[in-house]
């Protein structure tokens, strides 16, 4: 896997969010960022960070990545100003079967809680609170299908402030 960039090298407003990635979510790290300029590539109001997922040696995500980029696109999935989404230079010029990112993109939005930092914080809060480590995927797995009915609070349990778990 590419090593992170220094975080010294990064623009200020993405550093938080790069750490809060590879130091939370095995199998994944931030191999670019950018955290929105005047005079940049992009419109200075908007921010990304782009995450390269651990292979393994037969060139499919180790099962922490799998575990932590399901996690992620949760976490992330009804955020009105971030975006989560696949990416590839063409693999046909580089290394095919290597070539697949994921960026996070977001806008910056008054009244919205949409800076990287901001994005940062809740993928903390949430990860502390509800990240199954990819060690204890087999025995959720079993016990959801030996159980008559979902363990208490199994995917029903309100979260506040989290989208997507029954409250806003």
């Amino acid at each position: 896997m590419t090593p992170a960039p220094p975080y010294d090298e990064m623009d200020p407003p993405v550093v938080t969010l790069c750490r809060v990635i590879n130091d939370s979510l095995p199998g994944l790290a931030t191999i670019g960022s950018c955290g929105g300029h005047e005079g940049g590539l992009r419109d200075p109001d908007g921010w990304y960070v782009l995450v390269e997922v651990q292979l393994a040696d037969d060139r499919r995500p180790t099962l922490e990545a799998w575990v932590s980029l399901e996690f992620l696109s949760w976490a992330l999935r009804d955020i009105p100003t971030v975006w989560f989404e696949p990416t590839a230079r063409p693999p046909y010029l580089n290394f095919p079967g290597k070539m697949l990112r994921f960026v996070i993109e977001g806008q910056r939005t008054k009244g919205e809680k949409s800076e990287p930092d901001d994005i940062a914080a809740f993928i903390q809060e949430v990860f502390d609170r509800l990240y199954v480590d990819a060690e204890y995927v087999e025995q959720y797995e079993t016990e959801m299908l030996d159980a008559d009915e979902p363990a208490e609070g199994w995917g029903t349990t309100p979260v506040p402030g989290i989208p997507g778990t029954g409250e806003a």
